[in-house]
């Protein structure tokens, strides 16, 4: 769904977009089930994400991010370090 609906829409909207490769979300769980405190899984995933924001913007620039996800999937200072880019 998400492919057919919000990726290729965006792809045809846009003259460029960038989307994550290698991800891997299975361990992401609704947040009224996810576990409290640090999450090994979470930081992993923030760090691949982290290392592909990076490399993109530095290649070709980013307009911005657009994530959805639960507030518990994702590293806080993955988001305040793609801010520190100056992508919002």
């Amino acid at each position: 769904m998400w492919q057919r609906h919000f990726y290729d829409g965006l792809k045809a909207a846009l003259p460029s977009v960038v989307l994550p490769t290698g991800i891997d979300f299975s361990w992401a769980r609704p947040a009224a089930r996810a576990p409290r405190g640090p999450s090994p899984d979470r930081r992993a995933c923030a760090e691949r994400l982290w290392d592909q924001l990076h490399a993109a913007h530095a290649e070709r620039g980013l307009d911005a991010v657009i994530s959805y996800c639960f507030g518990s999937d994702i590293e806080p200072s993955l988001i305040e370090r793609t801010i520190e880019l100056g992508v919002p």
